[in-house]
């Protein structure tokens, strides 16, 4: 598809920031190359594609954010401020990303088929933040079940409760969960107590870098970046 160069204010901004730019057709006029880095895509494959085909993105309440219905532009029609917001986004290697967003919306943006308006995106990835947020909810939903009180993700009527929150990044519902073996399962149990890694090769009977090892062979088996996912992984599935 060929690239539209028409000059853009946005195109005079510098950012530390990963980011891109959308026309109201929604296609991609402009990518960072921290937004590379950030999602994998080269400037080569977003530019000119729906950027809801690109990041495929969801939140906490709204499986479908990304569309033709975009809650996000639709709100910029009317609204010329969009509150930050955290994304569910794809990543090239078709694992995900949250991603906090902040919105810049500039009108009669330039001269050419994109006149209109054109809209820059912001990104900053927030997964281990959310991954602890959902961690915390995990562990209080644990408390709750021991100590037999009803579940806060549903009311009476079995419904789901809108304001809990998202399921782990990558939900582990749509995986086959692994089969793990004692030593994996000693490791997943020592992490969840929040043991440090010097404390888990004294537990272990090993050295500290044999721990690491451990630990990073683990977060492999499980499919997960960070000790914490591994943690709300096993507590989701059952592991632990």
């Amino acid at each position: 598809m060929t690239r539209d160069l028409t000059m853009s204010p946005f195109d005079r901004i510098s950012t530390g920031e990963a980011m891109f730019v959308v026309g109201e057709d929604f296609q991609v006029l402009r990518w960072s190359r921290l937004a590379t880095e950030l999602l994998g895509f080269e400037e080569e494959e977003a530019v000119g594609r729906p950027c809801y085909e690109l990041l495929v993105g969801t939140d906490a309440r709204s499986p479908g954010i990304c569309g033709r219905d975009c809650p996000v532009l639709t709100g910029a029609r009317v609204n010329a401020r969009v509150p930050d917001y955290d994304l569910l986004s794809r990543c090239a290697d078709g694992k995900y990303k949250w991603l906090n967003m902040t919105t810049l919306i500039l009108e009669g943006a330039s001269n050419g088929p994109h006149a209109r308006r054109q809209i820059m995106h912001l990104m900053r990835d927030v997964t281990d933040k959310r991954s602890v947020e959902e961690f915390a909810r995990v562990l209080a939903e644990t408390l709750r079940t021991s100590a037999g009180i009803p579940s806060a993700r549903s009311d009476d009527d079995g419904e789901s409760d809108p304001n809990s929150q998202p399921a782990m990044v990558n939900d582990v519902s749509t995986y086959n969960v692994p089969q793990l073996s004692p030593r994996e399962l000693q490791v997943l149990r020592l992490l969840a107590h929040g043991t440090s890694t010097s404390e888990m090769a004294a537990a272990m009977g090993v050295t500290p870098v044999t721990a690491r090892n451990h630990v990073s062979r683990l977060l492999n088996r499980l499919g997960v970046g960070t000790r914490l996912q591994a943690v709300v992984y096993g507590a989701r599935t059952g592991l632990i």
